[in-house]
């Protein structure tokens, strides 16, 4: 992202003003089953549903310049 970075206490900031008041539209990401083969516990592998995410962004903006930003992950 070019417009806001994480600090350490993982916070959003914003890179154009400085400001942590950010408002995070990012919603949460898309998933869909699919059958695959996975170990039993038993040594065998079984096939099983199993949820897959298919469509993740993040979406941020800054309440104090109105920078926004969209990164699709």
């Amino acid at each position: 992202m070019e417009k806001f970075r994480l600090k350490d206490d993982m916070e959003w900031v914003c890179c154009q003003c400085g400001s942590t008041d950010i408002t995070d539209n990012s919603p949460e990401p898309e998933t869909t089953e699919v059958y695959q083969e996975v170990p039993d516990g038993y040594g065998d592998l079984i096939e099983k549903l199993v949820p897959v995410i298919t469509e993740s962004y993040i979406s941020l903006e800054c309440n104090q310049c109105q920078a926004k930003e969209f990164e699709a992950l």
